[in-house]
C-alpha cells in the first residue's frame, strides 16, 4: 500500500514537471516539449484489444446474418421473416467491421500552443478531424470514462479527456489513459496547460 502511494506520488511529481515520458502515460501516448509549444500524439494500434473484440464481433454476427439469409429457399411470409430477423445481426457485422477498420487505423495529434488548442484525427495517416480552438473558448477540461476490460480486482478502466468549449463541440485531448487517478492527473496538467 505504501509502494502504491509512492509509486502515485512520483507520478503525480512527474506529471506536474511536465515530465511525462516517465510516467504510465506513455502506454498510449508520446509526449513532446519544445519551447512553449506541448505535443500529445497517440499513435496507430493503440486500441489492440477493442480491435480483437470488434473483429470477433463482427465475424461471429457476419456469419449469423450468413447462416440465416443462405437458408432463403423460397418466398412469401417466412422469407421476408427471416430477412427482417437477419437485419439486426446483419447491422451489428458491418458497424463491428467499421470498427475493427478504425479502431487500431486511427491517431490523434494534439498540439497546444499558449493560448491555443489545435487537434488533428488521421485515418490510415490521412486526416479525417482537426479542431482549432482558442483557450479563451474553453470552459473545462474533463477526465470521461470510455470503457474497461476485465472484471473484479483486474479491471482497468479507460479514460478520455475532453475539452468543453462555449463555441464548439467538445474535443478529445487524450484518450486510451488507464486508470481515473492517472487520467485526472493528465487532465490537471492539461488544463494548466492550456490556460
Amino acid at each position: 500500500r505504501q509502494y502504491k502511494q509512492s509509486t502515485k506520488e512520483a507520478t503525480q511529481t512527474a506529471i506536474d514537471q511536465g515530465n511525462l515520458e516517465n510516467t504510465p502515460l506513455t502506454r498510449s501516448l508520446e509526449f513532446n516539449q519544445v519551447g512553449d509549444t506541448s505535443s500529445l500524439y497517440f499513435p496507430m494500434f493503440r486500441n489492440r484489444v477493442l480491435t480483437i473484440i470488434s473483429a470477433i464481433t463482427a465475424i461471429t454476427f457476419g456469419a449469423a446474418s450468413f447462416a440465416i439469409l443462405t437458408e432463403l429457399s423460397g418466398t412469401g411470409f417466412i422469407s421476408t421473416a427471416l430477412i427482417i430477423f437477419s437485419l439486426p445481426f446483419l447491422l451489428i457485422a458491418v458497424f463491428a467491421t467499421i470498427c475493427t477498420i478504425y479502431l487500431p487505423l486511427n491517431s490523434l495529434s494534439v498540439t497546444i500552443t499558449p493560448g491555443n488548442l489545435a487537434t488533428v484525427r488521421r485515418l490510415i495517416g490521412l486526416p479525417i478531424s482537426t479542431s482549432f480552438i482558442s483557450s479563451h473558448d474553453i470552459t473545462g477540461v474533463d477526465a470521461v470514462r470510455s470503457g474497461s476490460m476485465g472484471q473484479g480486482t483486474k479491471r482497468v478502466e479507460y479514460f478520455k479527456i475532453i475539452c468543453r468549449s462555449l463555441t464548439h463541440k467538445d474535443i478529445t485531448v487524450a484518450e486510451n489513459i488507464e486508470g481515473k487517478e492517472l487520467s485526472n492527473q493528465l487532465a490537471t496538467y492539461l488544463t494548466k496547460k492550456i490556460a
